[in-house]
């Protein structure tokens, strides 16, 4: 059917060193039995052998004998005759039918899929542009070539560089496939301790650096391919995957030689079933699996920064932009926050997740009924909050498991992780000498634990300024107490968020000239809107947290079609009620006059606080079109709360309430709505330009 997703089917092969004939045997019986696949695709050294020329080309030459099916190969030169065809047709040759030397350096598309390739191998003179004749470009070229011989020169790696730039595909679209002979230097960073061990006596150390180049690290790190194939060392391996810093994992798979022993150890044919990333969404493409390590190559290549964005520059932030007060000075600390748990975890299947980035001391785990959440593991099975702590045996171990945070996945959830500063949350804000629990004081103390709200920058939090991580280039406007900024994964194309610049975990906990500040900004986003012919939806979420460097409030501002005015309160209405929850209408406020400053309504917000006067009460706060009166469009303030009974509300309650309103229900996940970074930048720039027609301060 036009448009579907179509899978290929493909069969990788390590060194096959000449051996033709016993592949296409091979081949053949696997096609039959597993098959039908669509390609095969074989790396390390293929015609060239140590022992001589191979003595079954000719037979496929002539056609006395064919593939079975179409195989595409790169030479890693181990004998003369490899080193000549990477010489003679570094472009890549069709040998024979269904048998194509795909080329010397490059990426190429086969059958859907972008596959990039580097025959040849690692020679540290060559490779490296040190060796004679490199400067003058004599030698066969010198490093105006991508080859000497059977070795690669920097040439190589900066052609498939530019060809990842420069091929005609979109940045977004991912490399689905990297073949080289040789396996990348550090493979083994950042592997957990057993799976280390499992490597070491597969492979030892100095056997995999005889095999391993720091070149194929280089490109397999810039070009972030789904799956990189490699040979050369006699084993079959599979790496667990690892991060590629854009979002999706990579999978590292090492084969055995053609006629090798039988064994697992020893494998040479393997199959993979791959949908080409060009045909894949983004929120089905940008998924890590669990376990997932970090990205292996930063730790040895000092030198190595992530990927970089497009080149397209978006326009500079205003030249307001600052934070207000330090951020907080990082400080060690061995132990971790983490949020988004499923709520029936139990501590055993925590540690199995998190025990990969080092010792783990004790689990904290925050359970409804208080006592004996502790490392003892006593107590009855009770139902969580989501939240817990993990202490590890140092603070560089804990710095590791943040690097993770929402990339290993706990019951369907993505798991948040950041620093815990604050004392040991096994105690509660304060040390307790009694009324504890547990071997130690493990359990929670009874009683109702006060809120610390810490309330300047945080350098780790997603929303603070402060973050040198922070996504710059989704930042819209930035004033003196809040900035603008535009939705990841947003319901539309200019779907925003207005954020106070200080780490407030909930509107109400700011001063008064920050509420008057948002108002601003809301009525300049109301203005645009209106222009547009569109109306808008405006909501605040707060869950109560101990710890706050997890809660940066934000309002999220959607905008909706002028048709909806009418029955978006419904909707939400309903949905409340399905949850058994309370659903208030605050103080009606006054139309907001075109060009207003902002002020109005600010009382109204104090109302807010008055009925949210702890910061222990969860709701969601919302703003919907009102009724239309001469003086234009009323606002009306709803407040959804758990009401006496404290019945808890829905996370995503209001995105999912406005998925039913604009008939997306598909959206209600906004992992499954998010745009490459070069898409996020245009739909920004374009918004920035229609806030300044709108926003014009001191006017």
């Amino acid at each position: 059917m036009e448009g579907a997703t179509v899978s290929v089917k493909v069969l990788l092969c390590g060194d096959v060193k000449g051996q033709l004939g016993l592949l296409a045997k091979q081949v053949s019986a696997v096609n039959a039995r597993q098959g039908p696949f669509d390609l095969l695709i074989c790396c390390g050294s293929f015609l060239g052998s140590p022992d001589g020329p191979s003595t079954d080309l000719p037979d496929f030459v002539t056609g006395t004998k064919t593939m079975p099916i179409s195989t595409y190969f790169i030479e890693g030169g181990a004998g003369g005759e490899g080193a000549a065809l990477i010489a003679s047709a570094k472009g890549g040759q069709r040998l024979a039918e269904d048998l194509e030397f795909i080329g010397g350096c490059g990426i190429k598309v086969v059958k859907g899929l972008r596959i990039a390739f580097l025959s040849g191998r690692y020679d540290k003179a060559v490779s490296e542009g040190t060796h004679d004749g490199a400067a003058s470009g004599e030698d066969q070229g010198g490093d105006s070539e991508p080859f000497v011989g059977s070795n690669y020169t920097p040439m190589a790696m900066k052609t498939l560089l530019s060809q990842r730039e420069h091929n005609g595909a979109s940045p977004s679209v991912p490399i689905d496939l990297l073949v080289t002979s040789e396996w990348p230097q550090a493979i083994d960073g950042r592997l957990p301790a057993e799976d280390k061990s499992a490597l070491d006596e597969l492979l030892p150390s100095d056997k995999r650096a005889q095999c391993s180049s720091p070149t194929v690290s280089r490109v397999a790190f810039h070009l972030s391919p789904r799956y990189h194939i490699a040979a050369t060392s006699g084993v079959f391996y599979q790496r667990p995957p690892y991060d590629t810093l854009r979002g999706y994992p990579c999978r590292f798979i090492s084969l055995g030689g053609v006629g090798s022993p039988p064994g697992k150890a020893t494998k040479w044919l393997h199959a993979i079933k791959i949908t080409p990333g060009s045909s894949l969404l983004p929120a089905d493409l940008n998924q890590l699996p669990s376990p997932c390590t970090p990205n292996p190559f930063l730790d040895t290549f000092r030198d190595l920064q992530p990927p970089p964005p497009p080149t397209e520059r978006p326009e500079r932030p205003a030249k307001r932009m600052r934070v207000e007060g330090p951020a907080l000075a990082p400080r060690e600390t061995p132990i971790v926050f983490l949020t988004n748990l499923p709520f029936d975890i139990e501590r055993d299947q925590l540690v199995k997740v998190m025990k990969g980035f080092g010792e783990i001391e004790w689990v904290h785990l925050d359970l409804t009924g208080g006592e004996g959440a502790d490392s003892g593991g006593g107590g009855g099975k009770r139902r969580g909050t989501g939240r817990g702590w993990i202490k590890y045996a140092t603070a560089a171990m804990a710095e590791e498991a943040t690097k993770a945070s929402e990339q290993i996945e706990a019951g369907n959830r993505m798991i948040r992780i950041m620093l815990h500063r604050g004392g040991d949350p096994r105690r509660g804000p304060q040390q307790h000498a009694k009324g504890e629990r547990g071997e130690g004081g493990h359990g929670r103390p009874r009683g109702p634990q006060p809120l610390v709200i810490d309330m300047q920058p945080h350098a780790e939090c997603w929303f603070c300024l402060a973050n040198p991580k922070v996504e710059q280039h989704l930042i819209v406007h930035v004033g003196d107490k809040v900035y603008v900024a535009m939705a990841k994964g947003g319901l539309a194309a200019d779907h925003v968020l207005v954020i106070p610049i200080n780490h407030y975990p909930y509107l109400m906990a700011g001063p008064p000239d920050m509420l008057t500040e948002v108002m601003t900004f809301l009525s300049v986003l109301r203005q645009l809107y209106h222009s547009q012919g569109r109306s808008c939806v405006v909501f605040e979420r707060y869950v109560p947290m101990h710890n706050t460097t997890a809660a940066h409030t934000q309002l999220q501002v959607v905008p909706i079609p002028k048709q909806l005015e009418a029955s978006i309160g419904q909707i939400f209405e309903a949905r409340a009620k399905e949850a058994n929850l309370t659903y208030e209408r605050l103080e009606r406020r006054e139309p907001m006059p075109e060009g207003g400053s902002g002020s109005q309504g600010v009382g109204e917000m104090r109302q807010l606080a008055e009925r949210v006067n702890n910061a222990k009460m969860p709701y969601l706060y919302l703003e919907l079109p009102g009724d239309n009166t001469a003086r234009g469009r009323q606002v009306d303030s709803y407040l959804i709360t758990g009401g006496p009974s404290k019945v808890r509300i829905p996370l995503n309650l209001g995105r999912e309430a406005l998925c039913e309103a604009l008939g997306s229900p598909e959206k209600a996940d906004w992992k499954r709505c998010a745009l490459p970074q070069q898409e996020e930048e245009r739909l920004c720039m374009r918004f920035r330009k229609d806030f300044k027609t709108v926003y014009r301060p001191g006017k």
